[in-house]
């Protein structure tokens, strides 16, 4: 049976959270890695897709609160971070037939990991939401980086209805073909579904089973290399400019750079 690293980082910093995916998959890309599934837990701050645009979010609120807001090299749309585990796969290419395979696949993990805590989780068709009921409980992104391929998202212990009222500026038109009208409609977690609270190391152990079960692989917990923290730490400035943050894909600074 094959084996895939494991980390568990712990809690790590919104910056840091975000700077992980892109390292995981330099590194993948590079041959300095194995094929890996990474668990960490962010803190509360206002997660971005690397397109979406900066007027999704009370700035303004964020700041005079110390809420951080931190953009991702993945797409995707605007998320409130917080009770919550964050999980990057990264495989190289070779490991699937297919890019849109490998994220058939994946998702299939995260919905089984949900389904063996007792919830009847499925996916959105052909989406990359995850579903109970008619209300989203994960959203998921995926991309290509040189050889490898990447499948990030958010498994969500609870959900601070309240603060996502006040930071998130979700526009109408995302909810016209849905049900629910509004992101506290919309937005469902394990604590609100089972009416009790999840800890982080029993959902750790859900994804950890229910992936090594759909990909027949075995996991090695280790740590995160050398090379891969000397990329992080090269990143760390990509992602907290203010040109980042505030236009992403958009950036005037022409070809943001990643390092060699």
């Amino acid at each position: 049976m094959e084996k895939w690293r494991l980390l568990k980082l712990g809690e790590v910093d919104a910056y840091t959270s975000n700077a992980i995916t892109e390292a995981l998959g330099l590194a993948r890309s590079r041959g300095i890695i194995g094929n890996t599934l990474a668990l960490y837990r962010p803190p509360t701050f206002v997660w971005l897709g690397r397109r979406t645009s900066l007027s999704q979010v009370n700035v303004s609120f964020c700041k005079e609160n110390e809420i951080p807001i931190s953009r991702s090299y993945m797409g995707g749309g605007v998320i409130l971070y917080g009770g919550q585990i964050e999980y990057t796969f990264v495989s190289d290419e070779t490991f699937f037939p297919s890019s849109d395979i490998a994220f058939n696949i994946l998702i299939k993990c995260v919905v089984k990991a949900y389904q063996s805590l007792g919830l009847p989780a499925i996916r959105r068709g052909n989406s990359n939401d995850i579903l109970v009921g008619e209300r989203k409980i994960t959203g998921t992104g995926r991309s290509r980086l040189g050889s490898s391929v990447l499948f990030t998202g958010n498994f969500l212990l609870d959900f601070n209805y309240d603060l996502a009222k006040r930071v998130l500026i979700i526009p109408a038109e995302k909810f016209q073909d849905k049900t629910a009208k509004n992101v506290v409609e919309w937005v469902t977690s394990l604590k609100k579904e089972l009416n009790r609270e999840v800890s982080f190391e029993e959902a750790e152990i859900a994804l950890i089973q229910a992936t090594g079960d759909v990909l027949g692989v075995q996991f090695e917990e280790a740590g995160l290399t050398v090379e891969e923290l000397a990329i992080m730490d090269e990143l760390e400035a990509k992602y907290k400019s203010e040109e980042w943050i505030k236009y992403g894909k958009w950036s005037p600074v022409k070809d943001y750079w990643r390092p060699e």
